[in-house]
């Protein structure tokens, strides 16, 4: 005998009827907040992206001023060795750099007045000469080895074309209009560079301490000898190499004139700058030219002048 009670069709029906309705307020409700770390890191990524894309206009709408001081602090660790040898012997820091930087301005000023007509000429031809230059090298060289090379295959290697050679006359020699724009330009973004140079060697020591004020006290002292080894070791090394150029330079001008060979002057500086400041490959580069603008005036000149600066203790 069944003792509880039978159900009744209406409940059966309620109770089916119901777990979808559970279901569908389940579904309706709003979903749960998103934890924090969540929105903390969608916050910094695009403030991130936002920095980056704030840092890259920047940099290229100031990459003009920024080379400028960064030629200016160049400028000024290679003459800081010189300015502290001068306030070591007890002038003032801001004296002893206006001292130095007038100095060198003078003897730019100097070398520009004396030879800046004839390196200009000098520099103009020789751009004119070279494809002359290179078809008389490549004929001297067929008729003494016996080889089969063509001076139209050489210039176009070297994209030494007619309108090439018109574009680079052309960049040499602009027009008055041309020479003055370039020349204001240059001479402002001269002083911008001595100003900012002036600063950073006169206040040398008190801008490095005030940069590593920025950083823990424990590592403060590190900082200031590791910029200062760093200051005097460029420094002594640009210096050197300056040196070194102008004496090569200076040489080599005189050997090549007194050879005779044309365009001494630009041969005379590409000669000294490259051999100095090309690592490895400047040595051999800086031959290159001289010896063979000289093997177009005389093929035993060429000889001559490779025997030159190998013997050259500069070189």
């Amino acid at each position: 005998m069944a003792t509880g009670r039978p159900r009744c069709p209406q409940e059966s029906t309620v109770t089916t009827s119901a777990a979808p309705a559970a279901e569908q307020v389940d579904a309706s409700e709003p979903p749960r907040n998103a934890p924090r770390w969540l929105r903390r890191g969608v916050i910094f990524v695009l403030l991130a992206v936002a920095a980056f894309q704030a840092a890259e206009w920047l940099f290229f709408s100031l990459r003009g001023f920024l080379g400028v001081v960064f030629l200016a602090w160049l400028f000024a660790i290679t003459v800081e060795p010189v300015v502290d040898a001068l306030e070591r012997r007890g002038m003032r820091r801001g004296v002893g750099t206006g001292l130095v930087m007038a100095g060198l301005v003078l003897a730019v000023t100097a070398f520009v007045a004396v030879f800046g007509a004839l390196l200009v000429n000098q520099l103009a031809q020789l751009v004119d000469a070279l494809p002359r230059t290179v078809g008389t090298s490549v004929h001297w060289v067929n008729s003494t080895f016996g080889t089969t090379f063509k001076r139209q295959d050489v210039n176009g290697s070297l994209k030494l074309t007619p309108t090439r050679i018109q574009q680079l006359a052309q960049q040499l020699t602009p027009g008055l209009f041309g020479v003055l724009s370039k020349l204001m330009g240059l001479v402002f973004q001269g002083f911008t560079l001595l100003l900012f140079a002036f600063y950073m060697s006169a206040e040398g020591p008190a801008l490095r301490a005030t940069v590593s004020r920025g950083f823990p006290p424990k590592h403060q002292q590190v900082l200031l000898t590791v910029w200062e080894i760093a200051v005097h070791k460029a420094g002594g090394y640009v210096i050197s190499r300056l040196i070194l150029a102008a004496l090569s330079a200076f040489f080599t001008g005189i050997f090549l004139w007194v050879l005779g060979v044309p365009f001494w002057l630009p041969l005379a500086i590409w000669t000294g700058v490259v051999s100095q400041f090309i690592p490895t490959l400047g040595t051999y580069l800086a031959i290159a030219l001289p010896a063979l603008i000289a093997m177009t005036n005389q093929p035993l000149d060429g000889l001559w002048v490779v025997v030159f600066r190998r013997l050259l203790p500069a070189a």
